[in-house]
């Protein structure tokens, strides 16, 4: 009987030398904290439309390997108070739909891919309460997978948080509460000792909707040009524990649009080549690595397939860079679209252009330029 209790020793060594953590097992003994990962700016918004920040859907950027997701939570232009939109700056521009459909998404690809951690981050533009995002969370059966975390405790390893199937931190910028509508995985927390103090007990905290910037700074956003990637603490404001935060390098171009005295900013993929190059992104990487005395955890981009950005991401997290295809089927659509010929960018806004209040501000065709660049705007 000795042999096969050898074997199934030797077995369990095997899976266990063999497990990855987020595509690489050399991860598996980091910690949360220690971790570089992808992360993609307004990462809802690949629908066909000029106001688009990726090619791909959320799926398919899992499946490339992007792990942050940066979510912007819009009240709908119907519906019920309680339901959340993805949608940027408003529904009328670009919608991508309900939160429930996309968390549904995420939880599916998590489940077939059971060692992975992901980011997200929740601009709370329309003010939604912990017990809004909670209903999402629940209907769509994520809610089983989100991480919690005490405020000024050590991040657990990467191999911990998916031992525990809790592979679901969100960061929100504005309404966290400590306090209410907590999401406790109570019977996980029992079962498992990892490094917590009383683990017998609730957490602490019991809310997995954190306060972003109890946590994490970022660098600034709004970048109109190259120059304007630096490594400066931008939000929130003189962090009291700076030395000890994760942070966002934020690094994504925007074209201003300026239209009857109102500044629209537009994601600039013509020029997202040089952007996410390793001499614009390697270099504000390697200046803030040297700034803040570590690695960006989150590095935020626009049309993550472009240049140099998982290439990047192997070097700062130490593991061999394998080359492999990214993306699947771009989004295109007769409507909504963004097409460039030469200098000249033709915007078009479908379904009802902007409504209420906005539609006077609006003419049928208005002139701007945008960087040198020629730009019509057509609202349908």
């Amino acid at each position: 009987m000795r042999t096969p209790l050898l074997f199934l020793t030797t077995a369990a060594l095997a899976a266990v030398a063999s497990a990855q953590c987020n595509g690489d097992s050399s991860l598996c003994t980091k910690k949360f904290s220690e971790v570089a990962y992808v992360t993609t700016h307004n990462a809802y918004a690949s629908t066909s439309n000029t106001a688009a920040n990726q090619h791909y859907d959320i799926v398919q950027q899992l499946t490339d390997g992007v792990r942050g997701f940066m979510l912007d939570a819009h009240k709908p232009s119907s519906g019920t108070s309680n339901d959340i939109e993805l949608c940027h700056e408003s529904c009328s521009i670009l919608d991508a739909g309900p939160l429930v459909a996309t968390l549904t998404k995420m939880k599916s690809w998590l489940d077939a891919n059971p060692g992975e951690v992901i980011t997200i981050f929740w601009e709370n533009f329309d003010n939604f309460t912990p017990a809004q995002f909670q209903s999402s969370y629940t209907s769509s059966g994520i809610s089983s997978m989100v991480w919690t975390q005490t405020v000024g405790q050590a991040w657990p390893t990467l191999q911990s948080m998916i031992d525990a199937n809790q592979r679901v931190v969100n960061f929100v910028d504005t309404g966290a509460n400590y306090t209410v509508a907590p999401w406790c995985v109570h019977k996980a927390v029992e079962k498992m000792n990892l490094g917590r103090a009383n683990h017998h007990l609730p957490h602490p905290i019991c809310q997995a909707l954190h306060a972003e910037y109890d946590f994490v700074f970022e660098t600034p956003f709004s970048v109109l040009n190259e120059s304007g990637f630096v490594c400066t603490v931008d939000r929130p404001k003189n962090p009291a524990n700076q030395n000890s935060m994760m942070y966002v390098m934020n690094h994504f171009l925007y074209g201003s649009l300026s239209i009857a005295g109102i500044e629209i900013e537009l994601p600039q993929p013509g020029k997202v080549n040089t952007t996410n190059s390793d001499a614009s992104l390697g270099l504000q990487e390697r200046t803030c690595t040297s700034t803040f005395g570590r690695i960006p955890n989150y590095i935020a981009v626009d049309f993550y397939e472009a240049g140099d950005v998982f290439q990047l991401l192997a070097s700062m997290n130490g593991v061999t860079y394998v080359e492999k295809q990214l993306g699947g089927t771009k989004t295109t659509s007769s409507s909504n679209s963004q097409a460039t010929t030469g200098n000249k960018i033709s915007i078009t806004i479908g379904n009802g252009g902007i409504g209420g209040s906005d539609a006077g501000r609006w003419a049928a065709m208005l002139t701007a330029v945008v960087g040198g660049v020629a730009a019509w705007v057509i609202v349908m």
